[in-house]
């Protein structure tokens, strides 16, 4: 993948409600936000627990959003544009709907008797430290096998056993059925919990590591230039390395885990990602994503969405858009029927236009969310500091830039062989001498000295 390259991140029906549409919003994310690559959440057919994450076939698109007639077609007409596709894989767990659970729960004696994680009673306890993201513990009991299956997510949602020869074909087939179709990128899910071990524990272990690195050299023998990201979570920086080793793009959690403005922080895990991706990978930035709340950084302040935009879509590597962070989208209003975990209000409805804001076949975005229609006219709207950062960080040069704070100041400091920019995270003006060259400032109303950087504002020179 190329450097300086921007990823959009579609949650479907959030963005759009079907893949029809998507088609016809193509021109807007290439011409608005210079769109490389779009990546779609799941969007096959599953048991609709955990929006898409539970799918029931790998194969086909569920009917809500269209047909694979509909797919074949985004990718022609994305590929006219110049954008790829991503698709996102769900290998370490299936739905519990999925036939090749219905069969491997029907008795000890089928064909894929051993395609899941089965355990017996006394196995289990052994076991009695392991963990469940969502539930009080990762077991579940099936009377027709009278076993335990393990699930390291929902009871809905059985864990694959990734170390079984016949699933591992299975894997493959699936990977082969979507390159044919024209697919270019793989956004791999929890992999950190591939393969759960007995020595090792659930979560980064030796086999998991093994299993990716089979994975992606499989992908890349059928085509090198197509992009594997995985979503990864480490504890260390050995655990970080390993996966930013093995794929094209590690999951990067820098920004996510800040939940208010700490400039030193801040600093600290720029410097320490781009370290870590040194000497030859490409590191990936984003802010949000369908996990995360829309506003982790205080009060919502369309200054402060540009400034955290600016902090990371002109860093050097490849960025992450969800949708909607470029209009500066809130959580959705409390109080809606939808909520899984605090998960949901991050995945309302993209507002177009007024009009759509008030539709209701979905999450209904926050009622002061202010629409794309409306921010297209408002020069300084936050749909525009977007435009202009993801068109001028094509720019940016092909080398890690240096971030470091202006001594004894809020100011953080993002400097490169072309350009200096200038973050202010605080909320008042400050006095900064040395602004040469300035060809842009997210706040051109600042009144008083041409050599104040306004409170959270962004300053862009040339060297």
């Amino acid at each position: 993948m190329k450097k300086n390259n921007i990823i959009y991140q579609v949650y479907f029906p959030s963005f759009v409600p079907t893949i029809k549409d998507l088609i016809k919003k193509l021109s807007y994310l290439k011409k608005k936000l210079k769109v490389n690559m779009i990546w779609l959440n799941p969007i096959y057919p599953s048991g609709r627990k955990d929006c898409g994450y539970d799918i029931t076939n790998y194969k086909d698109i569920d009917h809500t959003y269209g047909t694979l007639k509909d797919f074949d077609i985004l990718i022609k007409k994305a590929d006219e544009l110049k954008i790829k596709i991503m698709m996102d894989l769900v290998f370490n767990h299936t739905s519990n709907q999925h036939p090749w659970f219905l069969e491997s729960k029907s008795s000890k004696i089928n064909n894929k008797k051993d395609w899941y994680c089965w355990y017996n009673k006394d196995e289990k306890e052994e076991l009695n430290k392991w963990e469940s993201s969502f539930m009080s513990e990762p077991w579940t009991w099936c009377e027709q096998r009278q076993q335990f299956y393990y699930h390291r997510f929902y009871s809905e949602q059985p864990d694959l056993n990734l170390q079984n020869h016949e699933v591992i074909k299975e894997i493959k087939n699936i990977i082969d059925f979507w390159i044919a179709r024209g697919v270019r990128g793989f956004r791999l899910d929890a992999v950190g919990y591939y393969i759960a071990d007995k020595e090792e524990g659930q979560f980064n272990t030796t086999k998991t590591y093994s299993f990716l690195e089979m994975l992606t050299k499989y992908v890349k023998k059928k085509n090198k230039k197509i992009i594997i990201l995985a979503e990864s979570e480490f504890e260390n920086e050995d655990q970080a390395k390993k996966f930013i080793d093995i794929c094209d793009l590690s999951r990067n959690e820098q920004f996510a885990t800040i939940n208010k403005l700490d400039i030193e922080k801040i600093n600290n895990n720029i410097n320490f990602w781009y370290n870590l991706n040194k000497p030859n990978k490409i590191p990936l930035w984003y802010l949000n994503h369908h996990d995360l709340d829309r506003q982790r950084y205080g009060e919502i302040n369309p200054k402060l969405a540009k400034l955290m935009a600016a902090l990371y879509l002109l860093q050097y590597g490849t960025k992450i858009i969800y949708y909607g962070e470029e209009l500066n989208m809130r959580n959705s209003f409390p109080g809606t029927q939808f909520d899984s975990y605090g998960r949901d209000k991050c995945r309302s409805i993209f507002p177009w236009t007024d009009n759509n804001k008030e539709d209701r076949y979905w999450i209904p975005p926050h009622p002061d969310d202010i629409s794309l229609k409306d921010q297209l006219v408002e020069p300084k709207s936050v749909f525009n500091h977007y435009k202009f950062l993801t068109n001028f960080q094509k720019n940016l040069p092909n080398r890690v830039s240096k971030c470091k704070i202006k001594k004894k100041s809020n100011i953080l400091q993002i400097k490169n062989k072309k350009y200096k920019i200038l973050l202010n995270f605080s909320d008042s003006c400050i006095e900064f001498k040395n602004m040469k060259n300035i060809i842009y400032r997210s706040d051109e109303d600042i009144i008083g000295s041409p050599k104040c950087i306004g409170g959270y504002e962004v300053i862009i020179c040339e060297n």
